[in-house]
């Protein structure tokens, strides 16, 4: 038996399991019978991202305040 324990530590790792669960169920050819889980991982696999490209910009602007502290 395959081990598919996934550890989820930060949002890029939701994305990715968010995305192998969509796939699974595009696969399957059962869109219609798992349209709630669709739209339920849609919405999570696009707060994860919009969470992910937050920290991004965080850390942009924190390395851009330091650089202005440190140009004074």
């Amino acid at each position: 038996m395959e081990n598919n324990s996934i550890r989820i530590k930060r949002p890029k790792d939701i994305e990715r399991l968010s995305q192998r669960v969509i796939n699974s169920i595009l696969k399957s050819g059962e869109e219609v019978k798992n349209a709630g889980k669709l739209c339920n991982l849609g919405m999570l696999w696009l707060k994860a991202f919009e969470t992910r490209k937050l920290e991004e910009i965080d850390a942009r602007l924190t390395k851009l305040e330091q650089a202005k502290e440190n140009s004074r």
